[in-house]
């Protein structure tokens, strides 16, 4: 030592000594061995171990698709996995990081770094895994599409997947509310092969509207599923347009369970607009009189044949206080297909209905097509009453008068017979066969009521109205027919 500093000061040369931290002098490189990656549901585990060698050490692991260009870096190869740590101690030590989003079918290559107080990162060895093939969609379709149904379907390849797969449709009115993952239906509709994450205590919550999850097993060739609305619980709106896909994940068994392996496969978005129903612009009643009355209604197709019905009811037939519903059977009809409005009436007297007097009814009309049936409201006319001129008197009296005279008239007036206390009958409408009459105080038991027989001059009156619904050339005989049945030298006959 003196001999240095001699030769120190003799030469006057300057000399400057590095110190170096003690821990750094002291620390030494880590030690790691890369382990065999773990396939996990949502991709793969990496795993290694580290020994810290006695300083606080972290690390991370690279990965990268084998056959990517090379690079001389220890870092910056490709994705890193956060960095975990640090590890004390002198032991080896395991880690481990998961990697997720991985492409299917692919090679893959990963090492670990770590990094302590040393100066001088430590790069693992390489190792590779494989990731599994994912299912493949071959088509989607949707078929009988109706106003409130559909029916969605789609080819599947399971060629390659010795698990089979999992599969779900998905059904939006925006391509935007599309679920990236298989969600847990609402209540759960599963396969036998039920994935333990709709199953299980720790199971995803249940997610409102989520179709059926379906399951197919593994095939030599593409399988055809499909999945009907009705039978899932969704009822389709009528001239709605909806997006539609099907979502596939490879089922996998692992340690813990079946479940879905990532990554999901997901078709392309498809849409389809349901038919609107026909629709009944308007319904409406004319030519009101005591025995009949002419239905119509305007009715848009909207492009497809549609059949039409006219429905009639009334209460005991036409007039009364029972609650006897009775219902007409009357003819239906067809429309061709258009886009704009088309008439449509029935005469109910050409239909064989004869309305009573004074009668209050019901009509409606439902119209149907490919799409579904489209039913308009009720409404409701009332016939008017059928009030004659007596005979003789001055005496008017409605179809469903009393038995007594009106206030005011005599029994015994014009030519109606006298003691026989019964009051005139010139002008009372017998009531139809369907007709009753009740107290609705006591319950409605529908009690009939009886009347006198119109007379001769009636009857022939209603004989020769009917003839005028006949052709011309029947017009005449049935005329004379009427007036030989009903002539006064026939009273028998009458």
């Amino acid at each position: 030592m003196p001999g240095l500093l001699a030769l120190l000061a003799t030469t006057g040369a300057a000399l400057s000594v590095a110190v170096l931290p003690a821990a750094a002098l002291a620390a030494s490189p880590p030690k790691v061995q890369i382990e065999p990656a773990e396939q996990i549901p949502t991709g793969f585990k990496l795993k290694a171990e580290v020994n810290p060698e006695g300083s606080a050490t972290n690390y991370y692991f690279i990965y990268k698709q084998a056959g990517e260009v090379e690079c001389e870096d220890l870092e910056g190869c490709g994705p890193e996995t956060p960095k975990g740590g640090p590890l004390t101690g002198n032991t080896q030590q395991e880690v481990q990081a998961d990697v997720t989003g991985l492409t299917p079918a692919t090679n893959y290559v990963y090492w670990l770094i770590a990094r302590n107080a040393n100066p001088e990162a430590v790069r693992s060895r390489e190792l590779t895994f494989t990731t599994p093939p994912a299912p493949a969609i071959e088509s989607e379709s949707v078929s009988n599409v109706t106003h409130n149904d559909a029916t969605l379907e789609a080819t599947i390849n399971s060629k390659e997947l010795s698990e089979g797969a999992y599969y779900q449709f998905q059904l939006v009115k925006n391509p935007s509310e599309y679920l990236p993952q298989l969600t847990c239906p609402e209540p759960e509709v599963l396969p036998p092969s039920n994935p333990d994450g709709c199953t299980s205590p720790d199971s995803q919550p249940p997610t409102p509207g989520a179709l059926p999850i379906g399951y197919i097993a593994k095939g030599p060739q593409g399988q055809s599923v499909s999945l009907d609305m009705a039978t899932a619980g969704v009822t389709l709106q009528p001239s709605t347009t909806y997006h539609y896909r099907v979502l596939v994940a490879k089922r996998m068994q692992s340690e813990d369970g079946v479940n879905w392996q990532r990554p999901f496969v997901a078709g392309p978005d498809q849409t389809f607009t349901t038919p609107p129903l026909p629709a009944i612009e308007s319904t409406s009643v004319s030519n009101v009189t005591e025995h009949d009355a002419t239905l119509e209604a305007q009715i848009d197709t909207e492009g497809l044949q549609t059949s039409y019905q006219f429905h009639l009811s009334a209460i005991c037939g036409g007039k009364g206080a029972c609650l006897v519903v009775v219902n007409y059977p009357l003819p239906g009809g067809l429309l061709l297909g258009s886009f704009v409005d088309q008439s449509v009436s029935l005469d109910l007297n050409s239909e064989g209905v004869t309305l009573q007097p004074g009668g209050t009814y019901t009509y409606s009309l439902s119209a149907t097509n490919a799409s579904g049936t489209t039913e308009s409201a009720p409404h409701n006319f009332t016939t008017p009453e059928n009030v004659v001129q007596p005979l003789g008197t001055g005496i008017t009296t409605s179809p469903l008068s009393g038995s007594g005279p009106p206030a005011g008239s005599s029994a015994n007036s014009g030519d109606q017979p006298t003691g026989s206390g019964r009051s005139p009958t010139q002008g009372v409408t017998p009531l139809g066969p369907q007709m009753c009459l009740c107290n609705c105080a006591r319950g409605c038991h529908g009690k009939k009521v009886s009347f006198e027989h119109p007379t001769r001059t009636q009857k022939l009156s209603k004989a020769l109205k009917a003839c005028k619904k006949k052709s011309k050339k029947q017009r005449p005989i049935c005329k004379r027919q009427a007036e030989k049945k009903y002539s006064a030298t026939n009273k028998h006959r009458a």
